[in-house]
């Protein structure tokens, strides 16, 4: 196969789908065909994705209590953190434990792996903004305030 029909095959793959149309026939990538005549139609049969008709993707579940170490950028001396969290639909809520108190995770929202949420610290009339993701049970997120930076890091406690 020459360089061109293979950098078609291998692009076709990157994009997930699963055939081509070969000279007026469906033929599979995998089977790397002679790609004369090639297209960049996908093959009539597609894999099942119940997210693609609708829309939708289906979101991670960060219902739970989470051990997490908050490292402030400024101060790189890990502290350790609890949040207790409750997710309904793509929204959660809770609250973030600390050896300062206990703070309010409002305005949770989850899209796929990526969660948003903010903090309010009431002591200081400051809300930090995070933005992260979850792995299963692993929960990455980084928090901004005014005047800091504190990175999440941890796992969900069973």
């Amino acid at each position: 196969m020459n360089r061109r029909r293979r950098f078609y095959a291998v692009l076709l793959l990157g994009f997930g789908l699963t055939g081509v149309r070969v000279a007026g026939h469906a033929r599979t990538v995998d089977g790397m065909a002679p790609l004369r005549g090639l297209t960049a139609s996908a093959s009539p049969k597609q894999d099942h994705d119940p997210g693609r008709k609708t829309g939708k993707t289906t979101s991670v579940d960060v219902s739970g209590e989470w051990k997490v170490m908050g490292t402030k950028r400024e101060d790189p001396d890990p502290r350790e953190l609890t949040l207790l969290l409750k997710q309904q639909g793509d929204t959660f809520s809770g609250t973030l434990v600390t050896n300062n108190g206990r703070f309010d995770v409002k305005d949770g929202k989850v899209k796929g792996a990526q969660v948003t949420f903010s903090i309010d610290i009431p002591q200081s009339s400051t809300t930090a903004a995070c933005s992260g993701s979850v792995d299963g049970d692993t929960f990455k997120a980084t928090c901004k305030m005014p005047n800091s930076t504190v990175d999440l890091v941890g796992s969900r406690h069973k």
